[in-house]
């Protein structure tokens, strides 16, 4: 879909970019520079283009416009928004001390850190650390389980729900609080506030205190406030069976495809990670953030969320270092903002977009 030349130029929108946009895009999809493309754009709040490109599944029909997808780390905004909510609600402060929450998460510096390092990824947590600190966790507790001395190899649930049982854990409770719980003791990589390090947990963390202050899942909180406010009718962390043919099923050389395209992916999730939606479904959520709070007389946040969301809540802080780049540290609640920001993720957009991917 592409708007008419009469709307194009009331907009201020060049039709023919928008023609060259479909045609790129066809053959990126063709040339397997992404096997499965779907698209929407809006301007001034008016969807003016949409597309979809590829097959839903490799040698599969087409891939439909309301394709729904795991959106990984896009899930990060959702989980920012419902913590926004929550402090408008006064059911939580960003600035409350992570120990409030979790009063055995003490020494080296962890009593300084706040909700507030979560979202902006300035915790001092960095997922690499934690990983290694779980492995040599695990491998000790279960070592001493082992007549061989090394914990029992294969999947990695597997291995947790092992561990869990040695510790005599309970095993109704979810998983995420256990693996949090060996995260939490992780040693920090930097003080709290002080340095810029893109963290998943930080998310999962959030999202396990707003279950525990609400009494309901994450689930359950995102359909309740967002979701169905919204009309993002096709937004689940935990996607109903009826559903499923809509899946994108991606090619095996794409990076994770054994996990996304499993069956126990449609009903697992994090704070971090595992919203599955649509492009359409996305749009929305986008239009709320675009007027301020607000979509179609439903308010969602204030004024004064939105704005504190999406401005740079590490203006002061160094350049940080990821994946073999050098960035500034700028971040919002939830959203990547470019605030002077030089990256990967687009020179020609505004200093004051915000994004994720």
């Amino acid at each position: 879909m592409i708007i008419d030349q009469q709307q194009g130029k009331a907009l201020g929108v060049h039709i023919d970019r928008l023609a060259y946009l479909d045609r790129f895009l066809a053959k990126a999809a063709q040339d397997k520079l992404s096997s499965s493309i779907a698209v929407c754009v809006a301007r001034k709040g008016t969807e003016i283009f949409n597309g979809a490109y590829g097959p839903l599944s490799p040698g599969g029909p087409p891939l439909p416009l309301d394709m729904i997808t795991d959106v990984q780390s896009v899930t990060k905004p959702v989980v920012a928004t419902l913590a926004m909510i929550l402090q408008e609600d006064g059911l939580l402060d960003l600035v409350d001390p992570l120990v409030k929450y979790f009063p055995a998460f003490v020494g080296q510096d962890k009593e300084g850190l706040s909700l507030h390092h979560l979202l902006a990824h300035t915790s001092g947590f960095e997922d690499n650390v934690m990983d290694e600190y779980a492995d040599d966790f695990l491998r000790k507790v279960l070592s001493q389980d082992s007549p061989e001395g090394e914990p029992r190899a294969g999947d990695l649930h597997e291995t947790y729900q092992k561990a869990r049982r040695v510790l005599g854990f309970s095993e109704e409770e979810p998983m995420y609080k256990f693996t949090n719980w060996i995260n939490m003791a992780a040693p920090l990589k930097s003080p709290p506030g002080t340095q810029f390090s893109y963290c998943s947990f930080g998310y999962r963390l959030i999202a396990e205190i707003m279950e525990t202050i609400t009494g309901k899942s994450l689930d359950q909180l995102a359909k309740e406030r967002i979701f169905d406010p919204l009309g993002m009718v096709d937004s689940h962390f935990v996607l109903p069976e009826d559903k499923w043919d809509r899946v994108l099923i991606r090619e095996d050389s794409c990076r994770g495809s054994e996990w996304m395209n499993s069956i126990e992916n449609r009903s697992s999730y994090s704070g971090s990670s595992g919203l599955k939606t649509t492009v359409k479904d996305l749009l929305r959520f986008g239009l709320m953030f675009y007027h301020m709070g607000t979509l179609d007389g439903v308010r969602i946040l204030s004024p004064a969320s939105i704005r504190e969301m999406t401005k740079d809540q590490n203006p002061k802080l160094p350049l940080s270092f990821w994946r073999g780049k050098t960035f500034s540290s700028s971040w919002g609640l939830g959203w990547n903002v470019r605030a002077g920001k030089f990256d990967d993720m687009g020179i020609l957009r505004s200093d004051s977009a915000y994004d994720h991917a």
